[in-house]
């Protein structure tokens, strides 16, 4: 009986000391996870929210308001706290009266128009005898100058028909001279100027 008793003796401390161990163990463990659950990262929002409409109010941005500093120089050198520099004045260029311009802000008109000056053309042209018997047709391109009063100068041949028919060009240059003043050109100021045109002439038979 007392081996028996002293065999129940050590089995039961035996047991208390696993029990113990396994009690270690276990206290180990949970204390591990606590320290990781400790320091998992906090990932909740803590953006503030209008839980009457459901949104996230956004967070105020602070504002940096930087220094301007002095003004951009621009093209030319300046210095902080010195006066402005003046860009000087440019007078306007005075226009010679012999100056003859090819474009300008109103080209010179015939009177009442283009539609008066075909019917010009077409009632006053003569068609050369010459020409005609020969059967000759095309375009003589004449240039002229009209100056600051309407009045017609300087008539000139640009190009006449390919096959050296003068009498053509005599007629077109007679055409143009005798019409009546056309309506001046005018500049960007307003000023009636001298203005160079180049008109057309055709001769065609019917």
């Amino acid at each position: 009986m007392r081996k028996i008793n002293g065999v129940l003796l050590v089995m039961m401390l035996l047991i208390n000391m696993s029990c113990e161990e396994v009690e270690k163990k276990s206290s180990q463990v949970n204390r591990q996870t606590k320290g990781a659950i400790q320091r998992i990262p906090d990932t909740t929002d803590h953006h503030k929210t209008d839980k009457k409409n459901e949104r996230i109010i956004p967070q105020e941005i602070p504002v940096v308001r930087l220094d301007p500093g002095p003004p951009d120089p621009g093209p030319f050198p300046y210095y902080w706290g010195e006066p402005p520099i003046s860009c000087p004045t440019i007078e306007p260029i005075a226009l010679k009266s012999d100056t003859i311009f090819d474009f300008v802000t109103k080209m010179p008109e015939f009177p009442n128009g283009m539609s008066e000056l075909q019917k010009y053309l077409s009632k006053n042209l003569v068609y050369p005898s010459v020409a005609m018997e020969m059967g000759i047709e095309g375009t003589v391109i004449i240039q002229f100058v009209v100056y600051e009063d309407g009045s017609i100068h300087a008539v000139r041949v640009l190009k006449g028909i390919n096959e050296g028919m003068v009498a053509c060009d005599k007629e077109a240059v007679r055409l143009i001279q005798s019409m009546p003043n056309w309506n001046p050109g005018i500049n960007e100021q307003g000023q009636a100027v001298k203005v160079r045109v180049n008109l057309p002439v055709r001769f065609r038979l019917i």
